[in-house]
């Protein structure tokens, strides 16, 4: 590759003003081609208007009766055709002369630019020849002096071993030869010497002559060339005057137009006001046309499966009827039998003996019967009464299905009534509302693991004994009455728990101080700053637990030695986990902390050099090299390890760097002389490649920084697909949609946390910053708490939140606040206070409960606005005000800890600031959003049997916020550091909703659990299609029966096909007949499909086994329906594809379970 030719200052100026010309020019043809656009538009725009007044003008003509009427309207509208016929003419000349003009500046602006390209080719090869050529010459005489220079020592050597064994011999009588002979020599050596001297000095002369000749051609070349530009310059500038006029007259032409067309564009506009009411009306026609679809669906549906089981309860009743009609003959007919043996009796009964209990009367008019007769209807009447006792226990049974019916019946007349209502009152609450889960996936358990939001709301506190008794005791709380009821039952079962946090006896003790008044002046209140203001005075009694310091120089100093023991058995793993920990509690305060924090470092990279791991020795290098103050006496074994470890990734030029800033470095080692040989023999043997250090080819080998799929949001919603919308009713809220086919598999979603944290558990595990997993830790340097992955992790969160919550980190972990509470404050401290007020004039009248204003509308929905966080779902018109009184004081709490890290500033003022109120109001505002919205970050884990995603923190996503929840979701959800990535798990058709999962599946849980669950901790009934279809689980599910849909796609009729069922089967709905070989035929393909994505899977080829289960997944919905075990199955091979693709903890290892 040629060397890049050396530029002079003018040269480099002439560059720079080339360049700005280019970007000018540019900027000017982009400015055309929008002019060409606009002037195009207009053309169309004419046609357009031009056809739409014709066809008035036509109709207006058609109603005239007058003859001069019509001879004006005719006159006027030739007229104003041939305006617009002049109009067209004018711009398409405009146009091609445009057009003309632009080719001719290309075609010039490209000749110069060739021009000038080769110009430069040609000097810069010129250049080269001659440095070849002058480093070539230099060599030859520099080998040739040196050829000469041999062979003078060659010879005077042995000259003077010569007169040496001479002298021996003769001694004294030789000293005046010896004087002589010694004369002569030395006169030759210096006559040699001159003689060299001057061949040096002619061929330095010859090479500056040739240089200066380079040289002065060189210069007038670029004079030539400067003269050429220079007028070339004057030609462009001639031309863009002449543009100048050309678009100056455009514009004259397009203020032309706009004067003649503004009478067209005010009827465009009262066109458009109509079409906008017109559509307004359309639009609420059919709202209310999906709505009683939706309804109509959902109850033909119910009623469907109610006449069903009605119909097979009735044929039930029919069997049963019939039975006891039959045994109420048998009943008549043993009835007669009875009368006959009683009348037998009669006649056998004497005074003496009776055979059976009848009254004594005697008939002596029958005869006698005989005893065998008697003995035949003693069995049958025995019979008799247990067929009677069975007839009642099956009347009792018809009664009470009766009134299982009638229950029925009334629930059902409910659930219509409650959809009426919903058309009726546009204020009732619907049945779903948009709320959040945090979740995980496990291995072998389709079940998604929710993580609990629900700590904000349902911590419970325990009442400190030692503290005085309150004004509420006074008040009594089991009078129904009572102000307080609600809320002492909250403090009563906050107080229920033993093992109670410092964050939870707060807030306990803040209820305990509330009075009757402050009750009832926190129930008046209308917005969140009024409840923060009520209660801050009440909570501002309770003093905070001092936080303190946890930097420990001596608990380093300890952990140092023990990773020093450990590094001297050779235990590397053990020495890297002392020396992690020693890192993180290290001060770093004085010179003194900071050189024992930079040792421990070096000595966590020569543990990794040990075992080969040279990327993260250098990364420990320049840690080392940021934090400074490493003692100068050892930084050579800093650049010997550097130097080894460039060596090892064939990196030769950094390495010798590395290798002669070790050798400078020995200077100041103050080692013996005899070690300072030693070091700078080993450090030339690493040099020359003796001894040097093999790195695995995984290091050499670079790595991919991001995935093969690249992921394009849409225009309206940047984190998701394009093809997904978000729509909104009265029943559903805000809920995703899609507007196009989506394939199984796809993203959905991929988005960046407005805002996320890691959990006390994952805190020095987990990079505070971007939430990776750490195994090289980067310390704060103020507190111990917490970690960083990198020194950049270190820098953004300081200057965004770490910095004010630095100094309350500790406080936030020892007072077991909740991940909630956490990310409440993170959405505040992450922005400065400035950021806030800004917004409060736009903000403030949100916050009232009574506000009926709608959220305004924005084009583009991006996760980094926090108009879109401040909007999400929190079901207030569902929570009691007595239920903010918790949220009130953990507000509070967050708000005096903001204080303390002066993120108001500097402030000594008890009482709270306007500024500090509305902060308090948001944070009160941003735990009610949490509660619904905030969404679990994991990362997958090693275990026993496979693996597991273990939750490290919560974090919020405003787009992935919008999805509603289904027990049978649309997509899988992981994250990839603090980012989600959300996929498809099923195909997805135009116009279906697209749903998350909140918590519980269809397959794991039965209906009443999912229902008890969804109302307890998100405030909804659950609508989903396998709750309202009642889906079995999967312990339910037979493997032998298949769902296959009728062949008519427009039919919502499953049919359940068994193996003995009938090939062609008939559809009860639209009577079509659905044959069932091609739909066998089509399943027939997973026993190629799914055995080779097992393969795969084992084999940790993920993305190869998610595009086979993708395959068969959409094989089995294309010939089958859910829900069946087969298709859960894929389902979760899907899901453990996906997390791969996520988080991993460093030690993380694949291990798929089969």
């Amino acid at each position: 590759m040629a060397p890049k030719p050396h530029l002079t200052p003018e040269e480099r100026k002439e560059l720079r003003a080339l360049k700005k010309a280019e970007k000018k020019q540019k900027r000017q043809e982009k400015k055309k081609q929008l002019k060409r656009e606009l002037l195009t538009r207009e053309i169309n725009y004419g046609a357009v208007t031009l056809k739409r007044q014709e066809k008035t003008w036509r109709q207006l003509l058609i109603g005239l009766k007058v003859p001069e009427m019509r001879k004006d309207l005719e006159f006027a509208w030739h007229h104003f055709e041939r305006l617009v016929d002049c109009k067209d003419f004018a711009i398409s000349l405009l146009l091609d002369e445009l057009d003309k003009a632009n080719g001719q500046y290309f075609l010039n602006m490209k000749t110069h630019s060739e021009h000038i390209d080769q110009l430069l080719q040609m000097f810069a090869d010129q250049v080269q020849q001659l440095q070849q050529d002058y480093s070539n010459q230099a060599e030859e005489l520099e080998k040739e002096h040196q050829f000469n220079a041999d062979q003078l020592e060659a010879g005077s050597s042995e000259e003077e071993n010569y007169l040496k064994t001479v002298l021996y011999i003769l001694q004294l009588e030789m000293k005046e030869v010896k004087r002589t002979r010694h004369a002569e020599y030395f006169s030759k050596l210096e006559e040699q010497d001159s003689k060299q001297h001057q061949l040096v000095q002619r061929m330095k002369g010859i090479l500056e002559q040739l240089h200066l000749q380079v040289w002065t051609d060189t210069v007038q070349f670029l004079q030539r060339h400067q003269n050429s530009i220079k007028e070339r310059k004057k030609i462009h500038l001639e031309m863009k005057s002449e543009d100048d006029k050309l678009q100056l007259l455009i514009r004259n032409q397009l203020e032309h137009i706009r004067s003649s067309h503004n009478t067209i564009r005010s009827l465009k506009v009262k066109e458009a006001e109509l079409e906008k009411f017109l559509g307004r009306h359309v639009a609420d026609l059919q709202s209310e046309f999906d709505f009683f679809t939706f309804a109509f669906n959902s109850l033909k549906t119910k009623l469907t499966k109610d006449r069903r089981l009605d119909f097979q309860k009735l044929n039930c009743l029919t069997i049963h009827y019939n039975e006891v009609i039959a045994y109420m003959e048998s009943l008549e007919a043993k009835g007669k039998h009875i009368l006959h043996v009683g009348s037998v009796c009669r006649k056998l009964e004497t005074v003496k003996e009776k055979i059976l209990p009848f009254p004594a009367n005697f008939v002596n008019e029958m005869s006698k019967p005989s005893v065998s007769e008697v003995s035949e209807y003693m069995e049958a009447l025995e019979l008799f009464w247990q067929r009677v006792g069975r007839a009642d226990a099956a009347r009792y049974g018809v009664n009470e299905e009766r009134e299982f019916l009638i229950t029925e019946n009334e629930i059902l007349k409910r659930r219509l009534h409650q959809y009426c209502q919903c058309l009726k009152c546009p204020d009732f609450q619907p049945f779903q509302t948009t709320s959040r889960p945090c979740r995980t996936i496990t291995e072998g358990v389709l079940e998604l693991k929710k993580y609990n939001k629900h700590g904000v709301c349902q911590t419970q506190f325990a009442k400190d004994e030692s503290e005085p008794t309150s004004t509420l005791d006074s008040v009594s709380w089991n009078d129904a009455s009572s102000p307080f009821k609600s809320v002492y039952a909250i403090s009563l079962a906050l107080s229920m728990k033993s093992d109670i946090s410092q964050f939870q006896r707060y807030c306990e003790k803040a209820i305990g101080q509330l009075t009757a008044e402050s009750l009832e002046a926190f129930k008046e209140t209308k917005d969140d700053v009024a409840r923060i203001q009520v209660m801050y005075p009440l909570a501002q009694q309770i003093p905070l637990d001092p936080g303190g310091c946890s930097k420990n120089f001596q608990e380093a100093e300890q952990l140092k030695s023990a990773g020093n023991r450990a590094f001297a058995l050779k235990d590397y793993s053990e020495a890297i986990q002392s020396y992690n920990q020693a890192i993180i509690c290290c001060p770093q305060q004085t010179i003194e902390d900071r050189q024992l924090l930079t040792i421990l470092v070096s000595n966590r990279s020569a543990c990794n050099f040990e075992l080969g791991n040279i990327r993260k020795v250098l990364d420990d290098l320049d840690y080392i090299g940021e934090i400074g103050d490493y003692p100068s006496h050892l930084c050579y074994k800093l650049w010997l390890r550097k130097g080894k470890c460039y060596s090892a990734l064939q990196n030769k030029k950094l390495a010798g760097e590395a290798f002669n800033e070790a050798l400078k470095c020995l200077e100041q080692s103050g080692l013996t002389e005899e070690a300072l040989q030693t070091k700078a023999h080993e450090i030339q043997r690493a040099q020359t490649g003796q001894a040097k250090l093999q790195a695995p080819k995984s290091q050499l080998e670079l790595i991919a920084a991001f995935p093969e799929e690249r992921f394009v949001g849409g225009e309206e919603f940047p984190a998701a697909h394009p093809k997904i919308t978000v729509s909104q009713d009265s029943i559903q809220g805000r809920y995703a949609k899609a507007v196009g086919d989506i394939e199984t598999g796809t993203i959905l979603v991929e988005e960046t946390a407005f805002g996320a944290v890691v959990d006390k558990e994952h805190a020095l595990k987990n990079c505070q910053n971007c939430l990776a997993s750490v195994e090289l830790p980067i310390a704060c340097p103020q507190c111990s708490e917490v970690i960083f992955c990198s020194t950049h992790c270190s820098r953004m969160a300081f200057k965004s939140f770490h910095g004010v919550e630095c100094g309350m980190q500790r406080q936030l972990f020892q007072c077991g606040a909740s991940v909630n509470c956490l990310l409440a404050l993170r959405l505040i401290s992450q922005k400065p206070l400035r950021f806030f007020l800004d917004k409060r004039s736009k903000l403030q009248d949100f916050m009232r409960d009574s506000c009926k204003k709608s959220a305004p509308y924005k084009k583009v929905y991006r996760s980094n606005d926090y108009d879109n966080v401040f909007f999400l779902c929190r079901n207030e018109s569902l929570r009691k005000k007595e239920e903010l009184v918790a949220y009130a004081c953990m507000s509070i709490y967050l708000l005096r800890l903001l204080k303390q890290g002066f993120y108001f500033g500097e402030s000594t003022a008890e009482a709270p600031t306007t500024n500090e109120l509305f902060v308090g109001g948001l944070l009160l505002r941003h735990l009610q959003i949490l509660q619904f919205n905030a969404h679990e970050i994991s990362q997958l884990q090693n275990r026993s049997s496979g693996f597991e995603a273990a939750c490290i923190g919560a974090g919020l996503y405003p787009t992935l916020a919008l999805f509603n929840h289904s027990c049978d979701p649309s997509l899988v959800r992981y994250n990839v550091r603090n980012k989600i990535i959300a996929r498809a798990i099923r195909p997805i058709k135009a116009e279906d909703i697209i749903y998350e999962n909140y918590g519980p599946l269809y397959s794991a849980a039965d209906l009443q659990q999912r229902l008890e669950e969804l109302k307890k901790n998100y405030w909804f009934e659950c609508m989903c299609q396998p709750c309202t279809q009642l889906w079995p689980t999967v312990r339910d599910m037979r493997e032998n029966e298949l769902r296959i849909p009728c062949r008519n796609d427009q039919c919502p009729y499953v049919f359940l096909v068994k193996g003995d069922d009938d090939p062609f089967l008939t559809c009860p709905y639209c009577e079509n007949v659905t044959g069932l070989l091609p739909n066998l035929r089509g399943l027939m393909k997973l026993e190629e499909i799914l055995p080779e994505a097992e393969h795969k899977l084992g084999a940790a080829h993920f993305e190869v086994a998610l595009r086979k289960f993708a395959e068969a997944l959409d094989v089995l919905f294309q010939f089958s329906s859910p829900p069946h075990p087969e298709i859960i199955k894929v389902q979760q091979r899907m899901r453990d594809c996906m997390v791969h693709f996520g988080n991993k903890a460093f030690d993380y290892k694949p291990h798929i379970m089969q």
